[in-house]
Parts: C-alpha cells; sequence; structure tokens
C-alpha cells in the first residue's frame, strides 16, 4: 500500500497539471480565451437551459392544465411586446463602451455607464408609474378571460409579477452590455444557467405546495428578476 500510493498520487498530479495546462492554453485573459471561455459557457448553458425546458414543461401543464399554462404563455408574450421600451439603449452601450474600453478610456466607461443607469432607471420609474395608475382600472379577467374559476382571483397578481419582472429586465438592461464589452460574457452564461437550475427548483416547489398560477409565475419569473 505504502508503494502505491505515491504512484497514485503522482498519477492524480500530472492528471491535474494537464487539465492546468489545457485550460490555460484556451481559456486564458487575452482576447481569444475569453472567446473561447464565452463560447464554451454559452453552449453549455443552452444545453442546460433546454434540458430543464423540458423537464419544466410536462410539469408545469400537468399541475396548471392547458388553461393555466394558455393563461400564463399568453401574459408573459403579451408583456413582453413591450420590450422596445428600453430604445436601443442597451445595444447603444455595448457599441460605444466596447470603443472605449479597447482604448482603455476608464473616465468615458464610467460616464457611458453612468449614462445608460439613469436612463434605464428613468424608463424603469415611468413604467412603475404608469403601471400603478393603469392596473388598477384594468378588469384583467376580460383582457386575459378564463374558462374556468380556478385561475380567476390570480390572474391580476400574474399580471403584476410579469409586468414588475419585465421592468426588471429593462432597468437592469446596462448588464448584458458591460459583460459583453469588457469579453465577460461567460459571468453572464453563468448566471443564465445558474436562473435555469434555480427556475426548475422554484417550479417544484411551487407545484408541491399548489400555490397556483401566481406561485408557479413567481418561482420562474421571480426568480429570473431576482438572478439580474
Amino acid at each position: 500500500m505504502n508503494r502505491d500510493y505515491p504512484a497514485s498520487a503522482g498519477r492524480s498530479a500530472g492528471l491535474k497539471t494537464r487539465f492546468r495546462d489545457f485550460f490555460g492554453k484556451h481559456f486564458h485573459a487575452g482576447r481569444g480565451g475569453r472567446a473561447k471561455l464565452a463560447i464554451s459557457t454559452s453552449f453549455f448553458a443552452r444545453v442546460v437551459t433546454t434540458a430543464v425546458s423540458f423537464v419544466i414543461l410536462p410539469i408545469t401543464v400537468r399541475y396548471l392544465g392547458n388553461e393555466g399554462y394558455g393563461l400564463m404563455a399568453t401574459i408573459t408574450a403579451v408583456v413582453g411586446w413591450l420590450q422596445f421600451t428600453n430604445m436601443g439603449i442597451g445595444l447603444g452601450l455595448q457599441n460605444a463602451l466596447t470603443e472605449e474600453t479597447a482604448k482603455a478610456n476608464v473616465t468615458a466607461q464610467k460616464e457611458l455607464v453612468s449614462t445608460a443607469i439613469f436612463s434605464l432607471a428613468g424608463i424603469g420609474i415611468l413604467l412603475v408609474i404608469a403601471g400603478l395608475i393603469v392596473f388598477p382600472h384594468v378588469e384583467w379577467q376580460r383582457v386575459f378571460p378564463p374558462t374556468t374559476s380556478r385561475f380567476t382571483a390570480e390572474i391580476p397578481w400574474t399580471v403584476l409579477v410579469v409586468f414588475l419582472g419585465f421592468v426588471s429586465t429593462v432597468v437592469l438592461g446596462f448588464i448584458g452590455p458591460i459583460y459583453a464589452a469588457r469579453l465577460e460574457l461567460h459571468v453572464a452564461n453563468i448566471q443564465t444557467l445558474v436562473t435555469s437550475l434555480l427556475t426548475l427548483l422554484g417550479t417544484f416547489i411551487a407545484v408541491h405546495n399548489r400555490w397556483g398560477l401566481f406561485g408557479v409565475v413567481l418561482c420562474t419569473i421571480g426568480v429570473t428578476a431576482v438572478m439580474q
């Protein structure tokens, strides 16, 4: 046993060295290494996200039924139509920030990010104010008419959660462009991966505790907003 231990330890150390050399060669701090890291993490995140979606879909449909799942998909899609409200600020930030990052102009980078943050925050505040004004005066059961009474009471709260999740996406729209400009997209990909896993966990919890349509949406869209 004493003779085998040094040999196994040596093989383990050699394997660690080869792994370290491989990752150091392909995923270094340079532009090429970061690009490879972004592509690799993106592929892995997409595979996991797709697998999670295939698991969540039958669970959600089985619990909510065709009506409940249809309401959730419809409400999410309709609110998602407002996505134009960031007016291209994120893309504009990414292009300008990439240029200033290449120049190593830290002052200009701070100015660009600050401008984007305040602009998106202003848009978010306007959206929240508009929502607070409009929300109480809309009969959401007529906008999204259910066929049964099971989800009638939950529809307004579901719309509210989806809307607030959308607002958070708009307000935090500066984060992705910063990752892209600084060649740190692997961080965003890791976030996507973790969000998918937490969404799966949240769905299991909502279904197990029978929290209804509102609970399922809160544990999916709500988790995404918190992760952002």
